[in-house]
């Protein structure tokens, strides 16, 4: 007799496989900064003179196009993984799923901005005496989150794309369809409160994620082929 496979307890092993290239593309992406500026401070890297011809040298050249290639398509790479991740774990109320996504996202995001991100960011001159107060003030509402932004978004892409699912049932299509409306909706907002404006502009891709997941293995499609494990 044929067992029967617990998708609560599966692993997709091309899922992993894609947390790794997205986890390469986010350092490919930013490799090549000499300058970063936000209204709170910045920096400006300057090369040493024996070394900076290397800049316009063909190698980094090539280095910088690469980076804005990368750049392209490594963030909603990584909210369309999320899509498949979410469709491929049990379903769970909308109080449970706060929580476990203020435990695993919003909690780090004030603990990593407010104990590493600013003291590094102070001792590192990006801000000085006068603006990093006024930039802390900022980060409880989303501003200058620097590479944390992630973090808020994609709670909010959860959240409002649980509602999504809930709404739209078992049809895939539905669920696609009004994910990729909410997301020109929602861009429109005149607010970007904790990066909740920014979070909805990848619900597209988070739709995309979940709906390829679906269609793979509810579906049957077998698009990927992969060779699953037991958590």
């Amino acid at each position: 007799m044929e067992q029967k496979i617990d998708n609560s307890k599966r692993r997709f092993s091309e899922y992993d496989l894609l947390r790794i290239i997205g986890t390469l593309f986010v350092v490919i992406g930013h490799s090549a900064y000499l300058q970063i500026k936000t209204g709170c401070g910045g920096v400006n890297y300057s090369l040493p003179e024996n070394i900076a011809f290397f800049y316009n040298s063909g190698i980094f050249k090539f280095q910088r196009f690469l980076d804005f290639w990368v750049y392209g398509f490594h963030m909603p790479l990584f909210f369309m993984l999320s899509g498949l991740c979410f469709a491929a774990a049990p379903k769970i109320s909308f109080d449970e799923l706060c929580i476990k996504k203020v435990r695993r996202l919003l909690i780090p995001f004030f603990m990593a901005g407010l104990f590493f991100m600013f003291p590094v960011k102070f001792l590192g001159n990006f801000y000085n005496k006068q603006t990093v107060f006024y930039a802390m003030g900022n980060f409880f509402t989303g501003g200058e989150a620097g590479h944390l932004w992630f973090l808020p978004a994609l709670f909010w892409c959860f959240v409002v794309f649980w509602g999504i699912a809930k709404f739209t049932g078992k049809s895939i299509f539905l669920t696609l369809f009004v994910s990729l409306f909410a997301n020109v909706l929602l861009e429109k907002i005149p607010f970007d409160f904790l990066l909740f404006k920014t979070g909805c502009s990848y619900l597209k891709w988070f739709g995309i994620g979940y709906f390829i997941h679906k269609l793979n293995y509810d579906y049957k499609l077998d698009l990927f082929n992969s060779t699953t494990f037991v958590w």
